[in-house]
């Protein structure tokens, strides 16, 4: 390369370019290094949603090493130019657990699935005759978006007439059942990261 001011272009596919400008004379003796950048788009998911939407968490932080190069908080689904390095970005949102993930030198697409904080979930089960309690309780949940697909079974009462359990925050209708009492089956909304008490009543057949 002669001497004076140049300008080189790097270029490879997928790749932003990047322009390097140069000024050669006769005891220049560099290595010139050039770290290109891409586009990533950053997504995140609920572990347990089947429609794919994005639910909207917000990304803290992304670093290489210890050095931060978000400077806001920003939230998914976005896009950013990162140069071509190894960093963890990590996601934050409320009811759900952190999360982290790492970024590859080679990622264009980042996808993170988050887990919801689970809820607490006190039940009494009592006669509703002689308002005592009524031990082994089964317990069945469902969702109430989703009425024909099969319970799945919770738990049984203890000798208090109680269970208590965690649960995913969600709309649900819940079925208890106990030889001699009809059936109770009734809707049950819980909202995530709470501790929820509920008491049911229950008829005995004779």
């Amino acid at each position: 390369m002669t001497a004076g001011n140049h300008k080189l272009e790097l270029r490879k596919d997928t790749y932003k370019s990047q322009i390097l400008e140069l000024n050669i004379n006769e005891t220049f003796n560099e290595k010139v290094r050039a770290v290109l950048s891409r586009t990533v788009r950053f997504s995140a998911l609920d572990n347990l949603g089947t429609n794919g939407t994005d639910i909207g968490a917000s990304v803290i932080s992304i670093k290489h090493n210890d050095n931060e190069y978000l400077r806001n908080s920003r939230y998914t689904p976005f896009e950013l130019d990162l140069p071509a390095f190894t960093y963890t970005a990590i996601f934050a949102k409320s009811g759900y657990q952190r999360a982290s993930q790492i970024v590859r030198p080679d990622t264009r697409a980042l996808v993170v699935k988050m887990e919801q904080l689970q809820s607490i979930i006190e039940l009494t089960v009592m006669d509703a005759l002689t308002e005592l309690p009524i031990p082994g309780v089964e317990i069945f949940y469902n969702s109430a978006d989703k009425p024909n697909e099969l319970s799945s079974y919770l738990d049984q009462t203890d000798l208090k007439g109680v269970s208590i359990r965690q649960l995913n925050s969600g709309n649900y209708i819940f079925t208890l059942k106990k030889f001699g009492y009809s059936d109770l089956s009734r809707p049950v909304v819980i909202r995530s990261a709470e501790t929820f008490k509920f008491t049911f009543e229950m008829f005995p057949t004779n």
